[in-house]
């Protein structure tokens, strides 16, 4: 069965849209700063042309740069903050594309000349770039409207400047025909305004290119976070810096396996949603407590949990924040079971077994189907240790091999059972009880059994 992409929703477009928005602000937060660089070379070139040559009426391509060189400044700063919405994009960008042409009717206005006087010079090759500035704004609408403007105002000017450019004298036929004829300036404004229509073909392109970049951003993220909501994050990024290579490793770790008392028990009668919905408020504390100390969640075996400390995330002593991780969990179990009791729910009670050993870590399984996960010796003898605690007082079982690398306050929780035989192996295990600081505030009282802290 091959299976179809959902369209996009409405939600979807509008931050497609945002996103893109967000694209173009920054493009012409740039384009914005060049252009006011570009100004100011401008007023200090028109403007040292005016000082160096008196009466020579470039107090109006000064004033012209210099108003350009504040739009160039409004532009770039409004959109480097981020505020150069659709509405502001007509407003003040389109203003800002057409601002050339405000040298051309001031001269008109104000020079014997009228706008024939600068009709030729750099400023009509400025209208260009400026139409090409246009399409950051990922508009074509909005760049072939720039165009037509343009293409059109620049026409204009020619008429008002016809009967000058008409009354030069020129030696230069082909030279008198690029000045006078009316052919020639409709074809420069056909041209101006038809630079339009390019740029707005190549801004659709360019804007499917955003969107779908945007998108596939997006769906990468979403299913970055969908991943990891199955697989730890220290996993995800292993599998994915490590996917050309992923052979086991071998690794010292501690193994924790957690598991709940009387599960079976406790679902009779129930409907599955109430037992999911219980389920996960448990998984989401514990899996906070095992977080909180470096550990990282293995998999979830039906109601039990395995993790691992050491191996993806190093840590100085995955012993002891494996036992604290352990701790931890039994804390988090009793405050929720009080809300539990709040809420007229069963409570919970789980076993956690812990053993420090040499594990192969990576990716196993068939070639259509794998998992990142941790075999060994090890993983045995935790989850046997786990499977042992009903039979003892302490709900959080160690081996001497995690024991041997507590601290002195906490191997004095531990209370020695011995050498035990466990489920599954042929060598007996050195197994101690951590006394649970969650229900016994005065466990260095007991004296029923020998602790290593209190000999």
């Amino acid at each position: 069965m091959v299976a179809t992409m959902a369209k996009p929703t409405a939600e979807t477009n509008r931050a497609l849209e945002r996103q893109v928005e967000v694209l173009s602000n920054a493009a012409l937060a740039r384009g914005g700063r060049w252009f006011f660089l570009l100004a100011i070379v401008g007023v200090l070139s028109t403007g040292g042309m005016h000082l160096a040559i008196g009466g020579g009426h470039y107090e109006v391509p000064l004033i012209t740069c210099v108003f350009l060189s504040f739009l160039s400044l409004l532009v770039w700063r409004t959109a480097a903050a981020g505020k150069l919405t659709e509405r502001r994009k007509y407003l003040l960008l389109m203003p800002f594309v057409l601002s050339p042409h405000t040298l051309f009717f001031a001269s008109w206005l104000l020079l014997p000349a009228g706008s024939a006087t600068f009709l030729t010079g750099p400023f009509s090759f400025l209208l260009m770039l400026m139409i090409v500035l246009s399409g950051f704004v990922f508009d074509a609408r909005f760049s072939m409207l720039a165009g037509i403007f343009s293409g059109a105002l620049y026409f204009v000017a020619y008429l008002l400047g016809q009967d000058v450019l008409n009354g030069l004298a020129v030696s230069d036929p082909a030279f008198a025909t690029e000045l006078k004829s009316p052919a020639i300036w409709i074809l420069r404004a056909f041209m101006i305004g038809f630079s339009g229509t390019v740029v707005a073909t190549l801004t659709l392109i360019a804007r499917k290119l955003a969107v779908s970049a945007v998108s596939e951003a997006a769906e990468k993220a979403s299913i970055s976070r969908l991943f990891g909501q199955y697989v730890s994050d220290e996993v995800k990024d292993k599998l994915i810096a490590d996917k050309a290579n992923l052979v086991g490793e071998r690794h010292e770790v501690v193994i924790l396996f957690s598991d709940l008392r009387g599960f079976s028990t406790f679902s009779e009668g129930k409907e599955p949603e109430e037992i999911v919905v219980q389920l996960n408020d448990y998984f989401d504390r514990m899996v906070e407590a095992i977080q909180a100390h470096g550990g990282v969640v293995d998999k979830f075996i039906g109601d039990a949990v395995m993790a691992v400390f050491g191996g993806l995330v190093p840590l100085d002593n995955p012993c002891q924040s494996a036992v604290d991780a352990a701790t931890a969990m039994r804390v988090e179990l009793h405050a929720l079971n009080r809300r539990f009791a709040e809420r007229g729910l069963q409570p919970f009670e789980n076993g956690i077994g812990l053993h420090f050993g040499l594990v192969v870590q990576g990716s196993i399984g068939s070639n259509a189907r794998k998992e990142f996960t941790v075999i060994g010796d090890a993983v045995n003898t935790s989850a046997r240790l786990e499977s042992a605690c009903k039979d003892f007082p302490e709900s959080v079982l160690l081996s001497d091999t995690v024991l041997a690398g507590l601290d002195a306050e906490t191997r004095a929780r531990c209370i020695d059972h011995g050498v035990i035989k466990v489920k599954g192996k042929a060598q007996a295990v050195p197994v101690f009880g951590l006394v649970d600081v969650a229900t016994s505030r005065k466990w260095v009282t007991q004296t029923s059994r020998k602790s290593l802290g209190n000999p």
